[in-house]
């Protein structure tokens, strides 16, 4: 047999192999999901790649206890972003394609204005906060000076307009311009910066740490506004005016909800340990973290086209579709997950070294976050399946269980056993959390959503 005829042999077997995996039929679904995720794919693993290069640079430099603060400070601004939004990105997301594809611009603009005075207002007492915070327990907020809370309320501001800009260019299927800005440019202007500070010999702190990445925000959100305006503001204002409010505050309600669940998840636990433990066992989290979230690299690329896709058939009531993409999403995450998951229990202690020496204790609780993020991914698209068939209460109350149930360990356990109980409680959270909403999934629609495909029911059980 020639050479040609067993790599063709065995192009085939590999073919065959993926279709079965992916539980193919030829109706092309998971075509469409690669295809679209490829576009998202690129800016996603740029950011993630900039991003993890930016925090191997401060950690070396301002060493695991001014990380830790800087983390902590971070964590702050990102935690406080989720309510000052409002959910007033997620009603971007749900608003923005029906009035574009209307031609209705005037709504558009109305959108635009409601948008911006309530997230405004947003910031202010996200501002607020942060300045009763420092005279109630100045030590919960790693004691930020005055200067530190004037970049931190920046970041949040920079971080709020650019998410919800982003659902605009998302709503109009510019993935790639939703993206670039907040994805690409941002984490790219921070490392540029950041690395200057260090090539001219400055002495690099954690204040300057927070400024560098507020300023680096303000710079992208710049050229996003710029972008934006072409886009959505030129030209006279044409058709009539919305009627649409009410839906507007009901749906940024519950998004709101739901951001906050998400945010809480991901940002308490270094908080928790800046309080109950040491800024070093806070940095050493954060590192695990962001090491541990790479492997949902697959639900963040196939995503946002996963969502639509899910909106759509529910709309035209195809049972069969929400089926096939549920899985094939599910599939595709999971293979990608197992990949980076097997890749760090390998190479975990030497990645982590490159944060500094005192982060390779972290190994531990990096395999504990590990199986957390693993299980998230083996779910695949569970929360999307409830928000987008019209049940994203039943993911609210999911997620809240998950975060009890998180604090309650994090309580319990942080203060005795630092970074290695806060990843427990993290990890025990998420599992409670996607369980309830796989459950709720299996029970309202009849769908098995994890990767493991188990025969569904073709009918809605609401």
């Amino acid at each position: 047999m020639s050479h040609a005829v067993k790599l063709r042999n065995l192009a085939s077997t590999w073919t065959s192999g993926a279709r079965s995996f992916l539980g193919g039929n030829g109706d092309g679904v998971a075509g469409k999901i690669l295809r679209g995720g490829a576009t998202s794919a690129g800016v996603i693993l740029v950011s993630m790649v900039v991003g993890l290069l930016n925090h191997v640079l401060l950690s070396r430099t301002l060493g695991a206890s001014d990380y830790g603060r800087y983390v902590i400070l971070l964590g702050w601004a990102l935690a406080l972003s989720v309510p000052a939004a409002m959910g007033l990105d997620g009603t971007a997301l749900r608003y923005v394609p029906k009035y574009f594809d209307e031609g209705n611009t005037r709504s558009l603009r109305q959108l635009t204005a409601f948008i911006t005075s309530a997230q405004l207002l947003g910031i202010v007492m996200a501002g607020a906060a942060l300045f009763a915070l420092r005279s109630w327990s100045p030590s919960l907020i790693a004691n930020a000076t005055l200067s530190e809370i004037g970049w931190m309320v920046l970041l949040i501001g920079a971080s709020i307009v650019m998410g919800t800009l982003s659902s605009f260019f998302f709503g109009i299927k510019q993935v790639f311009s939703a993206q670039i800005y907040l994805q690409g440019l941002r984490p790219l202007l921070t490392l540029g910066a950041t690395g200057m500070v260090v090539l001219i010999g400055g002495d690099i702190t954690s204040e300057i740490a927070i400024a560098v990445t507020a300023l680096s925000a303000a710079g992208a959100l710049v050229a996003q506004l710029v972008h934006f305006a072409l886009v959505f503001l030129r030209g006279p204002a044409r058709g009539k005016p919305t009627t649409d409010r009410r839906q507007w505050f009901s749906f940024s309600g519950y998004s709101m909800l739901g951001a906050i669940c998400q945010q809480a998840l991901t940002q308490t636990p270094v908080i928790l340990l800046g309080a109950l433990s040491t800024t070093k066992e806070a940095g050493q989290f954060a590192v695990s973290s962001r090491l541990s979230s790479l492997i949902t690299v697959g639900m963040s690329v196939f995503g946002s086209i996963v969502f639509p896709m899910i909106a759509s058939a529910h709309e035209q009531k195809n049972r069969a579709a929400l089926v096939r993409i549920s899985l094939v999403n599910a599939r595709l995450s999971t293979a990608v997950a197992a990949a980076a998951v097997l890749f760090f229990l390998v190479a975990g202690r030497p990645v982590l070294a490159l944060f500094g020496g005192e982060f390779g204790q972290a190994y531990l609780v990096l395999q504990v976050l590990l199986c957390g993020t693993f299980f998230n991914a083996f779910t695949g698209a569970s929360a999307a399946l409830l928000a987008m068939t019209d049940r994203i209460n039943f993911t609210v109350q999911a997620m809240v269980v998950g975060f009890v149930v998180f604090l309650i360990l994090a309580l319990t356990l942080a203060p005795r056993h630092g970074a290695l109980g806060a990843a427990i409680a993290a990890s025990a959270g998420v599992v409670i959390s996607n369980a309830i909403m796989v459950w709720r999934i299996r029970n309202l629609l009849g769908i098995d959503c994890t990767a493991l495909g188990l025969k569904s029911d073709l009918h809605d059980r609401r």
